[in-house]
Parts: structure tokens; C-alpha cells; sequence
């Protein structure tokens, strides 16, 4: 396990990965580094993957963010974490100089978007799977030749119906190139493969 701004990842490489912007991947609430290896590896096998953990223990596992006793967002959680996670991109992520792409589930979902917003210099562009909006009115930052793929549940017993369509809303505005899907799933993996469909076939327009 390897360490870098307060954070513990693992690093995996393939081959041809020198060619491509890597991954770096943002679990979900309660899980662990490895816990989007698999899907990574399907998704896109000629990537170098950066597995990330989340440097909140929560619930057996751990989080990127504390949320509030109500399970609300805590905005300054939230910041606090894109600041960190910023520092771990431009130390780890970057370090072929390659701006990589962002993969998150989840809690690891609403973490990739706020560093994406807090450094959208230091990253290419993000996977955003089962997201919810850490931003309380228009993100704060020039998205501009940025890409986001949003993909949602539509039995998502953790998600609103509106969350997903106000965050695709709000990158937009922002200057975002977003691609959105919902799915025929709930908040976990869709069984007919859809995540793993869309994400290849995002990243391969996205190079």
C-alpha cells in the first residue's frame, strides 16, 4: 500500500497504459481501495488504475466525506476532502503528466465532482456513477473542455429522481460536456452491464 497526502492507494498498470490518461478510482461508502478494480479492469484493461482510499473509517470500511447525522451533505466535509483529494492528484495522479480520469461510486461519486470543480486543471474528466450534488447553487469553476459521464439507478432507493438531472444541470452550466443515463437498476451494479458498457464506451471518445 503506498501513501500520499494522507491518503493509502494501490497502483496498478497494464500494458499500453503509457497512452492513455489513467484512472483514479473513488469507492463507495463503507468499501475499500479494491473495490472498483474489477469494474476498472472491464471497463478500461489498457488504463493504469490508481485505487484510492477514502480517508473517513465509516461503517467497516471507509469515506471520503462524513456526512451529517441525518445523512445530509456537510458542505465543509465535502471541501475539506476536495482539497485533500487535489493534493493526492497533483502528487499521484499527474505524476506522467497525464491529467487523469475520474471514476466514482457513490460517496466516491460526490468526491470526484467536487475535485473536479475544486481542480479541474489537475483532472480530464469523470465517471460519476450513482452521484448526488455537492454543490448548494452553480458550481464554482470554468468546466470548460471538461467531459462527465452521469450514470443513475432508476430504482435507486439512496437517490432522488431530480439528484442526477440537477448535477448534469449544474456541470453544464459550468461548461461541462456531459453525456446522462439512467439505468434499469437500483443503487448497486446494473446487472445487464450497463455501467460497464457506458463507461468503455465513454473513455474510448474521450482517448
Amino acid at each position: 500500500m503506498n501513501n500520499a497526502a494522507g491518503l493509502s492507494y494501490v497502483e496498478i498498470s497494464s500494458p499500453g497504459s503509457d497512452d492513455l490518461a489513467p484512472l483514479i478510482l473513488f469507492h463507495g461508502s463503507g468499501r475499500r481501495e479494491d473495490d472498483l478494480v474489477d469494474f476498472a479492469a472491464a471497463a478500461a484493461p489498457a488504463r493504469r488504475v490508481i485505487a484510492l482510499r477514502g480517508g473517513v473509517s465509516h461503517d467497516g470500511g471507509f469515506a471520503f466525506f462524513r456526512r451529517n447525522p441525518d445523512r445530509s451533505l456537510d458542505q465543509g466535509e465535502v471541501g475539506r476532502a476536495a482539497i485533500q483529494l487535489a493534493d493526492f492528484v497533483r502528487i499521484v495522479g499527474r505524476a506522467d503528466g497525464r491529467a487523469p480520469v475520474l471514476v466514482g461510486y457513490s460517496n466516491g461519486a460526490i468526491a470526484a465532482a467536487a475535485l473536479l470543480a475544486a481542480a479541474p486543471g489537475e483532472c480530464a474528466g469523470a465517471v460519476l456513477m450513482r452521484p448526488l450534488s455537492a454543490f448548494p447553487g452553480a458550481i464554482p469553476a470554468d468546466l470548460s473542455g471538461h467531459s462527465a459521464l452521469l450514470i443513475a439507478g432508476a430504482h435507486d432507493d439512496r437517490r432522488a429522481p431530480g439528484d442526477v438531472l440537477l448535477l448534469e444541470a449544474q456541470l453544464r452550466a459550468a461548461g461541462a460536456d456531459v453525456s446522462a443515463h439512467v439505468l434499469d437498476c437500483g443503487h448497486g451494479w446494473d446487472p445487464a452491464g450497463g455501467d460497464v458498457e457506458l463507461t468503455r464506451s465513454w473513455l474510448g471518445r474521450l482517448g
